[in-house]
């Protein structure tokens, strides 16, 4: 009789073997944490991992089967031919033989169905003596219903010394349900593949590739963290001149569309790629923009299918009724439609724009129209839509779409006037002036909504220069129920608000825009309830309020955060607000705050105000790290030199900014400067508190004191008002100073205490740390006797640099610096002794070689004298 056929032969062993790691492997951690104790006899019953072509379940899996472990590893490579229930059963046993010798090497029977495939599986483990771990890859591949029978099977008669590791590109079509139920399915899905920053960064350096921050951004934007497509943009980036380039046309690379075309949508059948084609024009879909798309009735069921059966389309939305497509895989669908069906394309994207107008969503309908570059049912949605476009933040859209209208739809007025707010929006005042002078008087003025928006555009321009008093004048006169656009209501409120604020009128300004606020944060209007954080914040240094100035743009900056506009003008006017609070109460983050926005702040147009203020704190930043400071104080210089009396700059920041001009231009010995800089401030605000503080500071320089109490007399006693706080704060600073030189020690600590008082209230705490030592002395002084005033006086000591004294006889010793920081207590010579641990004879020794050492006779004198220096 002829021996039986060895069958674990007749299976290739690549098929049967634990693959090889890919080349460039990162993340180890990740892939440690997203999959533990794979190889563990207490891992669960049955591990699916679950997801698209190129995710990295493979790759998973592998590194997982490759660490050590309690269990061996038999793994199957599942194909086409596999479909075939005795195919299926000979390249199981052939796995399970690798790990297994001893299993019995007679060819499985051929016949007995799902229930025979069962059983002879469950004997082939009785000769496994500690059980295993069944890798099933590609499990996809199994369509036929008999080998899923037999599969469904042996997972329903799972051996207990079996763990089943099933790696799927979609749900597999077995019974898992009743072991979902009982806990015994770990899954992993898609989602917890894809790849952070970190590892993107890694796997482009494994490719040669160092990516700048905003290269680094574009990717992991593009490629969503899939795996494949990080290595696809990094082949595609090795070598490159252009990054940007490269990314920006990354959907049309061959080599990805054939990655695309072959795995990911090779099996897919045609009625449905075509359904993705035909939604890929839009980013994001729902059910019935699906069927308007693709004019089929049962979008709702193709949609599920796509999405819980092939994982190409994956939930998005609060409401989880829109789903979106993997962005490289639409990028690909929506090139390959345009170059072959272009005409049908542009014709989606216009049929998208309708839907999408009717159904409000003006931002998505913003971006179609531009594609179906449909001229004439772009100029209508600007007209009709425009306000509501302004308001949800979509000025860089419009002036695109604007770019590409012809001249006669831009002179359309209301057409012109939306495109001329949307210039002001960005900075840009000369393409504004383009756009309004392109809009006939005529036929503005018969329009009501064209007169609101040509005041509101108005307003907006005085921020460059001029007086919205008359446009003020033409929305507070314009009823709001006759608008009828909610939306054009709260452009035209928000343009009062911002009047006001150029007018001077701080307190009603505040109330204008904090009611714009909460009706733009009602409506969802984020773009108008940004400006409005943004300018209340700004608002509030004329308050004498830095910790208010303070709490509005961080708020301003979360919102945008959270909303997506962190690139917006908003946001980085917000920014500066936050900076410059940061700079008043002594907050280190002022670079923080600024650094990220400078660029983008003083490269194109920005209002004056902003650009002074950003200006402003960029010399700040210079004079403290050392990085070309007389560079910085010319451009402020220059900046202040081109303020006309038509630009409405705060007077609250012209005092500010001179401050900073002066201060920084007497430290770095610039006195000239410094001097030029208090005539450019007297200029605009005339002979007032703050300009009279300027000069008591160039005469402190120069050692003035008869001049500095000269001018600053009628500031300590409230004679002459100032337009910030911190120029009060100064003031009396100096004033004590002046006190305590002369011998005047209760007037000295009367004008500390005025100073401080003004500082606990307003926050402005920076004219403590500009004034120096002079001012720790004080404060070392008068510790103590201040009363309430103690704990702020406390808090500012700690914050002013100490300047400790050279030339000291000799160093303290460390028992004496331990004495020394026990003096400020209450406590009795006797009782320090006691908790030093040494007698009351070596307290009195060592405080006297603590006294001869500071030069002072007395315990008092010793804690001042130790705090002016910083021993304390």
């Amino acid at each position: 009789m002829a021996a039986s056929p060895d069958w674990s032969t007749a299976v290739p062993v690549p098929k049967v073997r634990v693959p090889p790691l890919p080349r460039g492997l990162v993340g180890a951690d990740r892939l440690r944490s997203t999959l533990p104790g794979l190889r563990s006899a207490t891992a669960p019953p049955v591990t699916l991992v679950c997801g698209p072509a190129g995710c990295g379940k493979t790759t998973l899996v592998t590194w997982c089967a490759t660490q050590s472990g309690e269990l061996p590893v038999a793994w199957a490579d599942l194909e086409p031919e596999d479909n075939d229930p005795t195919t299926l059963r000979t390249t199981l046993r052939s796995a399970l033989a690798r790990i297994a010798p001893g299993i019995d090497r007679t060819t499985p029977s051929t016949g007995g169905g799902s229930t025979r495939f069962a059983g002879e599986l469950a004997e082939v483990f009785e000769h496994l003596q500690s059980g295993c771990v069944l890798v099933l890859d590609n499990l996809h591949e199994l369509r036929a219903p008999e080998a899923l029978r037999c599969l469904d099977a042996l997972v329903r008669r799972l051996p207990p010394q079996l763990r089943l590791v099933l790696v799927s590109r979609r749900e597999p079509e077995l019974g898992l349900s009743r072991l979902r139920l009982a806990g015994a399915v770990r899954e992993v899905c898609a989602k917890d593949l894809v790849l952070g920053r970190t590892e993107i960064r890694a796997l482009l350096a494994e490719h040669g590739v160092t990516p700048s921050p905003h290269v680094l951004d574009a990717v992991t934007a593009k490629t969503e963290g899939w795996p494949t497509g990080v290595r696809l943009a990094a082949r595609a980036l090795t070598g490159s001149a252009d990054p940007a380039g490269v990314l920006a046309h990354l959907a049309a690379d061959r080599v990805l569309g054939d990655y695309l075309t072959g795995e990911v949508l090779r099996d897919l059948p045609e009625d449905l790629v075509r359904f993705l084609s035909l939604t890929s024009v839009c980013d994001r879909f729902c059910a019935e923009l699906a069927q308007a798309l693709t004019g089929r009735a049962d979008a709702a069921a193709v949609i599920g299918l796509l999405e819980r059966r092939d994982l190409l389309l994956t939930p998005c939305g609060a409401d989880g009724q829109w789903v979106r497509c993997p962005e490289l895989l639409r990028l690909h669908l929506r090139t390959a439609l345009r170059r072959s069906e272009p005409v049908r394309a542009r014709g989606l994207h216009r049929l998208a724009t309708g839907w999408l107008v009717r159904h409000g969503d003006m931002p998505a309908a913003l971006r179609h129209v531009a594609a179906g570059q449909d001229e004439e049912l772009a100029a209508r949605l600007i007209e009709a839509r425009g306000p509501t476009l302004l308001a949800c933040g979509e000025a860089r859209g419009l002036r695109l779409l604007g770019d590409r209208l012809p001249q006669g739809l831009v002179a359309r007025p209301r057409v012109a006037l939306v495109l001329a707010l949307a210039d002001l929006a960005e900075g840009d005042a000369p393409g504004a002036d383009a756009r309004l002078a392109a809009a006939p008087q005529h036929l503005v003025d018969r329009d009501e909504g064209a007169c609101v928006l040509r005041a509101v555009a108005e307003i907006r321009r005085a921020r460059f220069g001029g007086t919205p008093t008359t446009a003020l004048a033409t929305l507070l006169e314009t009823r709001p129920e006759r608008l009828r656009d909610p939306d054009l209501v709260l452009v035209a409120r928000t343009g009062v608000g911002l009047a006001q604020l150029n007018l001077g009128h701080e307190r009603a300004a505040e109330h204008t825009l904090t009611g714009v606020l909460h009706a733009a944060s009602a409506a969802g209007r984020d773009q108008i309830a940004l400006e409005c954080l943004t300018r209340l914040a700004l608002a509030s240094p004329g308050r004498g309020d830095y910790a208010r100035m303070r709490e509005r743009a961080v708020a301003a900056l979360r919102f945008a955060a959270e909303r997506g506009l962190t690139d917006s003008h908003s946001s980085a006017c917000a920014r500066v607000a936050a900076a410059w609070a940061a700079h008043q109460t002594l907050d280190p983050m002022v670079g923080h705050h600024l650094s990220p926005v400078m660029a983008q702040l003083l490269a194109g147009p920005v209002e004056p105000a902003v650009e002074l203020a950003a200006r402003a704190l960029a010399l700040v930043l210079a004079v403290e790290q050392g990085r070309q400071p007389l560079r910085a104080l010319a451009a402020l210089h220059a900046r202040f030199a081109c303020l006309t009396r038509d630009v409405p700059v705060p007077p609250a920041l012209i005092a500010a900014g001179s401050t900073i001009a002066v201060g920084a231009a007497l430290s770095l010995g610039e006195t000239a400067r410094a001097v030029a800089a208090v005539q450019q401030a007297r200029v605009r605000l005339g002979d007032n508190g703050d300009v009279r503080v300027l000069r008591a500071m160039v005469h402190k320089q120069r050692g003035r004191a008869r001049d500095v109490r000269a001018v600053l007399r009628a500031v300590t006693c409230g004679e002459v008002p100032v337009h910030v706080v911190e120029s009060a704060v100064r003031a009396h600073l100096m004033f004590a100073v002046l006190e305590e030189e002369n011998g005047v020690r209760g007037g000295a600590r009367r004008s500390l205490e005025a100073a401080l008082e003004l500082a606990g209230r307003s926050h402005a705490l920076r004219p403590f740390v500009d004034t120096g030592a002079a001012t720790r002395q004080l404060l070392a002084a008068n510790l103590g006797r201040l009363g309430s005033l103690d704990p702020l006086a406390e808090d500012l000591l700690a914050r002013i640099p100490a300047h400790p004294a050279s030339g000291l006889p000799e160093g303290l010793t460390p028992r004496e610096r331990a004495l020394l920081e026990e003096l400020p207590s209450m406590r009795t010579t006797g009782e320090i002794a006691r908790d030093l641990f040494v007698s009351v004879n070596t307290v009195k020794t060592h405080l006297r070689s603590v006294y001869r050492k500071l030069g002072v006779s007395s315990r008092r004198a010793a804690v001042v004298a130790a705090r002016s220096r910083g021993l304390l």
